[in-house]
Order: structure tokens, then C-alpha cells, then sequence
């Protein structure tokens, strides 16, 4: 039995759940200067999908939504302007 207030890995809405708690508080692309917003488009869904694989690599241990999604986007920018 999983412990109260761990989700299961295998979740099928782990990634949607891992973006709203990773975006909560962020500054939407639309509402920043453009001048500061790279020309690259990544969806929240690809950028959660890799968050949560990062999430895993770490074991699953939680608390570090916002830095997974962080770390997330930044692989998909740096890998896509390469």
C-alpha cells in the first residue's frame, strides 16, 4: 500500500499533474517581453513528459516540481537549437 500523499509512478496523469504544480506562480511567455522569450516552440506536454522522467531519475522524490520543469524546458531548448 502506497504511503498517504506519494503518487503511484505509474500514474497515467503524473506529467499533467507534475506541469500544474511546476507552472504554478510561473510568468506565461505571452506576458513576458518578447525580446527575453526564445523563438522555439515546446509544449507544456513535452516539457512535463520530461520533467516527470526527471522526477523518476531521481527516485520519485517530491518537492522539486518547479526545478524538474525548469531543468525540463532548458534540455528541450538546448536540444532544439542544436
Amino acid at each position: 500500500m502506497p504511503k498517504a500523499g506519494r503518487k503511484q509512478a505509474n500514474n497515467a496523469s503524473a506529467p499533467e499533474e507534475m506541469a500544474s504544480q511546476a507552472t504554478e506562480g510561473y510568468v506565461d511567455q505571452d506576458d513576458a517581453d518578447e525580446e527575453d522569450v526564445p523563438s522555439i516552440n515546446i509544449s507544456d506536454g513535452e516539457i512535463a513528459k520530461r520533467a516527470y522522467y526527471i522526477y523518476l531519475e531521481r527516485g520519485g522524490e517530491d518537492g522539486n516540481a518547479f526545478d524538474d520543469w525548469i531543468q525540463a524546458e532548458h534540455e528541450l531548448r538546448v536540444g532544439r537549437e542544436a
